[in-house]
């Protein structure tokens, strides 16, 4: 009989969720890297042994050059591609210091929460976008609730 089972990588990533004045940043991918062109929250891929707050803070320090506090954990997401297990953890962060830039990302914007439907997301953050078109407002206050 034969195996049709693929060996599926699994990754753990945590992403960002960077509010200001009812904007949430948000970052393109490289058109080199997998799903490339695509938006997303900015973050990445959990180091061995690092925290998904930790993993935070570096990753938006490497790919922004900006300083992030993550207060809360709003969500954990799992999404099976066709090649790649993900758990995402998205935390509600709040900008320390510095102004983003691309660094290792395409592009990187401040975008309205209302007007994020208006991008191309990758799919596993897709689920994240549905829930924040529920919310009445996006502030720092109605998330840290």
């Amino acid at each position: 009989m034969e195996d049709n089972t693929k060996n599926v990588d699994k990754l753990e990533v945590a992403a960002a969720l960077v509010i200001k004045k009812g904007h949430l940043l948000i970052s393109q991918r490289l058109q080199n890297d997998d799903l490339g062109g695509l938006w997303e929250f900015p973050g990445g891929k959990i180091k061995l042994n690092e925290s998904p707050q930790s993993c935070i803070v570096r990753e938006l320090k490497e790919e922004l050059g900006i300083y992030v506090e993550p207060i809360r954990l709003f969500d954990v997401v799992s999404y099976e591609y066709p090649n790649k297990k993900v758990k995402l953890y998205f935390y509600v962060c709040r900008l320390i210091s510095g102004a983003p830039h691309p660094i290792q990302c395409a592009d990187v914007r401040w975008v309205h929460f209302r007007e994020l439907n208006k991008y191309n997301f990758l799919p596993a953050d897709v689920v994240i976008l549905k829930k924040l078109e529920l919310m009445d407002e996006l502030s720092e206050n109605s998330v840290n609730q």
